[in-house]
């Protein structure tokens, strides 16, 4: 007797996890080809260049699997651990895509980071508010 297909134990949280390892691929190859970057994962590097986008396609949703796997394999004895767990490769996944974007947004000029307060910018900062209050 065929044995019938189960359904996934947290559907929702897998699709973002897919979500956020998809931006993760896509914007760190836009950050390696056309700003310059650099892959920090020795093993992600070594497959970028060996095989291109290809190997950073491979490893991520190789892992992306190796991950679920152990969502449902952990879930099906503790409900609340396995859901926990994927929320939290949610979180992993999603802080480099937040980092890239963070880059992408500097390199670009979207943001304007603060300027360094130098000894100079403070002593004229309490000479204006002094002579504001005299």
């Amino acid at each position: 007797m065929k044995r019938p297909f189960r359904k996934a134990r947290y559907p929702e949280q897998y699709v973002w996890y897919l979500f956020a390892a998809s931006l993760d691929i896509m914007l760190t190859f836009a950050i390696i080809e056309h700003f310059g970057g650099s892959e920090v994962n020795a093993v992600a590097d070594a497959l970028l260049r060996r095989f291109g986008l290809w190997g950073l396609i491979g490893l991520k949703y190789s892992t992306v699997v190796v991950v679920i796997a152990i969502c449902e394999l952990i879930g099906a004895k503790y409900d609340s651990v396995g859901k926990k767990l994927a929320l939290v490769a949610i979180a992993v996944s999603a802080l480099p895509v937040g980092v890239g974007l963070i880059q992408l947004s500097l390199w670009l000029g979207l943001a304007n980071p603060p300027p360094a307060v130098t000894p100079g910018m403070v002593h004229d900062a309490i000479r204006e508010a002094e002579l504001q209050f005299r």
